[in-house]
């Protein structure tokens, strides 16, 4: 007979078993899922403070010390061209050495989940491809049929390979070759091979700079996209217009995908940024002929918009607002510079390809012989006199001369301005904010400040205001200066010698216009003085 209770007691010790066995069973996978989450948890901490570091943009970096620096490494010489190359190749390495590295073709996170640093990448290359391509078609040729540079013809392909390219070959492998490239054609350039060639022709800088204000222009209207609106078709073909018939106009809205503004915002803010690099490169090595073509101050400008583009953006987004409304839109203040940008660039184009052709009268050459034979004072940097000297001695010799500045308005509150003659020997064809000139020997600052004002712009016998006494400290121009002011309606009176033309302005408009054009850097310094003695 079979002892059903003592059976069942002797089950009970298993079953105890087999719960403490599934106990444990159940902790250890809960071990292991915490264990788990815990991993991921930290590795998309790791990977969100990866990607906040690598997605802060690069420094500006001073250019001519960076060619120095590499010139003296290299133990070369810092021929006309070198530095425009050792910028490229900076600018492309950035691409590479960041933190990070080279993103865009990144097949992990965080690279994969970043798009802002991509678009920024993707903004800098596009510079790097336009001016390889100029180098190799331009600045290396003497003309069109002459044969290209070996070493510039393999960069620049390198550099037009797919941005995306993981493997086989990867993007980062192609841009270095084309690296390498740029340094076999700087190596030969600094050593004089007579192979390597640098020419640098106002024509091959044109040619450039039509690239540059193609992709300016492009970048401007996709920033201004970011607002929708509604524009007039500019795309249709003439071919479609039929004869007797008015051209029907088409309207379209044009506005930037929402998930795209960022990206057409971090691009512009990557070719402003290559930009301004290269052009301060290009001011170097095509110094002589921005100074013969009176441009190295349009050059300035470009840059001082594309460096402004470079300011911090301390919101955590790109803020989208409507123009008017509460909110701020990046991209439209982006558009803003990326315009001011490409209309001096415009203008420098059109100096380049114009240049000083205006014809130098010989009155304004017997009159500027005049004024360099003319004594003024001689001063010492404690604005105390020394003597007295021809003008264009004190000029060569960099010492210290007194000037006025007469700051003339009208009774609106208007200021004069007027653009010198092209006979000038300092800022010629500059517009200037202040008649003015040197003080001459053993003249008094008020009695200068009168008859500049007669001579220049025809206006005698009103009350001269004094406002302040400084000193304007430049290589090439070095001055005690005394800063007046006039009210005067009376009709202008120019002196065809010193002054072409003069319109009054408001004092904010002057100082606009002085961002995209030339204007005198001493009689705006006159004015940031009178305005602070009216404060």
């Amino acid at each position: 007979m079979l002892d059903w209770k003592n059976r069942e007691a002797k089950a009970e010790p298993r079953e105890r078993v087999d719960g403490r066995g599934a106990a444990a069973r159940s902790y250890l996978g809960g071990l292991w899922s915490r264990a788990l989450g815990t991993l991921i948890g930290l590795y998309l901490l790791v990977c969100i403070g990866l990607g906040w570091y690598w997605s802060q943009e690069p420094e500006l970096f001073p250019v001519q010390q960076n060619a120095q620096a590499a010139a003296e490494r290299g133990g070369q010489q810092m021929v006309v061209g070198y530095t425009t190359i050792e910028t490229l190749k900076t600018v492309a390495g950035t691409l590479l050495n960041k933190p990070g590295g080279y993103i865009s073709n990144d097949r992990f996170p965080p690279g994969l989940w970043m798009d802002n640093m991509p678009s920024w990448e993707y903004g800098v290359l596009v510079q790097v491809r336009d001016l390889s391509r100029a180098l190799r078609k331009d600045f290396a040729r003497s003309q069109s049929q002459s044969t290209e540079d070996a070493d510039l013809a393999k960069a620049e392909p390198r550099f037009n390979f797919d941005n995306k390219s993981w493997i086989l070959p990867s993007s980062e492998s192609e841009f270095e070759e084309g690296i390498k490239s740029l340094s076999r054609y700087q190596t030969r350039l600094a050593a004089g091979d007579k192979g390597a060639i640098f020419y640098t022709r106002a024509d091959n800088l044109n040619n450039w700079l039509g690239d540059v204000a193609t992709r300016l222009g492009s970048l401007s209207q996709r920033l201004s996209a970011s607002v929708g609106r509604v524009k007039l078709n500019t795309t249709l073909k003439t071919e479609s217009v039929v004869a007797g018939q008015a051209p029907q106009v088409d309207e379209e809205l044009v506005e930037t995908p929402w998930l795209q503004i960022d990206n057409v915002f971090y691009e512009a803010r990557g070719q402003a940024w290559a930009l301004s690099h290269l052009l301060r490169a290009i001011e170097v090595d095509f110094a002589d002929v921005l100074a013969k073509k009176n441009a190295t101050v349009s050059v300035r400008q470009i840059i001082r918009e594309l460096e402004a583009s470079q300011e911090p953006l301390w919101s955590p987004m790109v803020l989208n607002g409507s123009g008017f409304g509460m909110w701020a839109n990046h991209s439209l203040v982006m558009a803003n510079y990326i315009s001011r940008a490409n209309a001096a660039v415009i203008d420098l184009r059109q100096l380049l390809s114009q240049g000083l052709n205006m014809a130098i009268s010989p009155n304004e050459a017997a009159h500027r012989a005049a004024s360099d034979r003319e004594l003024v004072s001689w001063v010492d940097e404690a604005d105390q006199v020394l003597g007295a000297l021809p003008r264009a001695e004190l000029r060569e010799r960099g010492l210290i001369g007194r000037c006025t500045f007469i700051l003339l308005f009208n009774s609106a509150g208007e200021l004069c301005v007027h653009r010198r003659t092209l006979s000038k020997a300092l800022y010629p064809g500059y517009w200037d904010v202040a008649a003015g000139g040197m003080v001459t020997a053993g003249e008094g600052d008020a009695d200068s400040a009168a008859r500049e004002l007669a001579e220049e712009l025809g206006i005698e016998g009103v009350e001269l205001r004094f406002h302040e006494r400084f000193y304007f400290d430049q290589p090439d121009n070095r001055l005690w200066c005394a800063v007046y002011s006039a009210v005067s309606d009376a009709p202008l009176r120019l002196q065809p010698e010193e002054v072409i033309e003069a319109r009054f302005i408001s004092i904010e408009l002057a100082e606009e216009e002085s961002l995209a054009k030339p204007y005198c850097p001493d009689s705006l310094a006159a004015l940031q003085r009178y305005k602070a003695s009216q404060s």
